[in-house]
């Protein structure tokens, strides 16, 4: 439970709705070519089956891998991050994969925000954190409940990126809901134990829902 729930924050919260959001407020300011490089970049990573995404990613982080051989050039410290911080290199690859979804969603809110109201408050002085904080933020408060739950329910549900990287392992240090439910029902035959995590699985993601809906409902 507690894996679970570092994997959902670490990976959907903080990670793919902040970089969702921040590549959609630069990509509103970048030019056509910038906006037509980075939007395939993401999307691709996006369309990508969860499986050879999960390969990529394992190439990317195994001991003799992409991220040891930069390292390893840049003459820093390397190690083998599937074995010491597996939960955060799968939260990483959640966050490489899952980011576009957030970033159409909030590209499409950003849009939505008639340009007077945010020219009138930068002729009064407002510089962008303080347009972000007070217009921006409050107008696109929906849009931002409605990804955050969606993203959660799906990062909540993520079984092959993980089972792929790391199989839950080493020791159980990557081990969420979904791979435990996995070998309590399919590997060791018990059935009845499986379908009670997969029940615990399903009130964690709606507490989660339930929490969003009431933010929906908050008027600002």
């Amino acid at each position: 439970m507690w894996l679970t729930l570092v994997f959902t924050v670490v990976s959907a919260l903080l990670g793919q709705n902040t970089l969702g959001l921040a590549l959609a407020a630069l990509m509103q300011r970048a030019s056509k070519t910038v906006r037509t490089l980075v939007g395939g970049i993401v999307i691709t990573a996006w369309v990508l089956p969860e499986v050879v995404a999960g390969f990529l990613l394992y190439a990317f982080f195994r001991r003799e891998g992409t991220l040891n051989a930069i390292l390893d050039w840049l003459h820093l410290p390397s190690q083998n991050w599937l074995f010491t911080l597996p939960i955060l290199a799968v939260s990483f690859a959640n966050v490489w994969r899952g980011t576009a979804f957030s970033m159409l969603v909030y590209w499409a809110a950003l849009n939505e925000i008639p340009k007077e109201i945010t020219e009138a408050a930068e002729v009064d002085g407002a510089g962008g954190w303080r347009r972000m904080w007070h217009i921006t933020l409050p107008m696109i408060r929906r849009s931002i409940g409605t990804n955050l739950m969606l993203i959660t329910l799906q990062t909540l549900s993520v079984f092959g990126l993980i089972w792929v990287m790391t199989r839950g392992g080493p020791g159980g240090k990557s081990q969420t809901l979904p791979l435990f439910m996995y070998e309590e029902a399919f590997q060791k035959s018990m059935i009845g134990y499986g379908t009670a995590v997969a029940l615990l699985l399903l009130v964690v993601g709606s507490l989660f829902s339930v929490v969003y809906l009431r933010l929906l409902r908050t008027e600002v």
